[in-house]
């Protein structure tokens, strides 16, 4: 049963669900700068909607394509998608 504002860790997984995958993608195609590929799905947070935590891989479009791992926070409300944060973990 998810709490309202803590976030729900047994739901970790290699792979994202199917409603979160497609909200990721929805929200990274047009991203500029860098490119993220997930890694871990780490769970979710019932807040205004839902958040989903994801550790993805940031590819820079610098001229190196610098590489680190980031916590991605992405959020459902009324259907509608958003990035919450994007912090870098290494």
């Amino acid at each position: 049963m998810a709490i309202a504002g803590g976030w729900n860790l047994k739901e970790i997984s290699s792979k994202l669900p199917e409603d979160v995958e497609k909200g990721f993608k929805e929200v990274t195609q047009h991203l500029v700068g860098a490119s993220y590929e997930p890694v871990l799905y780490a769970g979710s947070q019932v807040v205004a909607g839902f958040n989903y935590m994801i550790i993805c891989k940031q590819i820079l479009s610098d001229k190196d394509a610098t590489e680190h791992l980031v916590k991605l926070v992405i959020n459902v409300f009324n259907e509608k998608w958003s990035i919450v944060d994007i912090d870098e973990i290494v």
